[in-house]
């Protein structure tokens, strides 16, 4: 389940960017952390520490309880 999980949080943050038409970069800058590493989250190749996922929430203009709202779980 905590890979299922994980891979969710990956996508949404995407999903969010996409939405509000930032870039890569942008959010990077917003979240202050590196392109590279929104990068690897978005892809699922690293997992963010929650301070760092609440930064990237926070600059995609999302209360916590809205981006983790009907997260799908379970596994594939």
């Amino acid at each position: 389940m905590e890979g299922a999980f994980l891979l969710e949080v990956s996508k949404r943050i995407k999903q969010y960017r996409l939405e509000k038409r930032l870039t890569v970069q942008e959010l990077a800058d917003r979240s202050s952390v590196s392109k590279g590493l929104i990068s690897q989250i978005e892809n699922g190749r690293s997992i963010p520490s929650l301070p760092v996922l609440f930064s990237i929430i926070q600059s995609l203009e999302l209360e916590i309880s809205e981006f983790f709202r009907d997260l799908n779980i379970q596994e594939p």
